[in-house]
């Protein structure tokens, strides 16, 4: 008998991992809703609702809770750095500006804080 493909299983998210990156991107994604939305909400302060909702499900370790800001910021440059390249392939398509444009603010917003500070923020908003 002749075999086929007739499936393709992908197992990527069922390896062990690092949950923090999930949280990362969901809450840098976030930050960019809040810092649109009105009234405008600290990027930390978005940072630390994620992760509160997060942490009662989840519970981090002090060395989870400090990779969050850098995740988030690692995710939103990967996001804002398709959007250049988007851009400039489409140089007339406003959308793909239209969305950067926050991406980076956020961005410039949360690597101009000291992390230390970031850290401390997040932990004093999840107790």
């Amino acid at each position: 008998a002749e075999r086929q493909v007739v499936g393709v299983l992908d197992f990527q998210d069922a390896l062990h991992g690092c949950s923090v990156f999930e949280l990362g991107i969901c809450a840098g994604y976030f930050a960019i809703s809040a810092w649109t939305g009105s009234p405008r909400l600290d990027p930390v302060a978005a940072l630390a609702s994620v992760t509160r909702g997060f942490q009662t499900e989840f519970p981090l370790q002090d060395a989870e809770l400090r990779a969050v800001a850098p995740a988030a910021v690692a995710r939103l440059l990967i996001s804002a750095t398709n959007a250049a390249k988007q851009a400039f392939l489409e140089p007339d398509n406003e959308y793909v500006q239209h969305t950067a444009n926050p991406g980076w603010e956020v961005i410039e917003d949360l690597i101009g804080r000291d992390l230390d500070d970031v850290v401390s923020a997040l932990s004093s908003r999840l107790a």
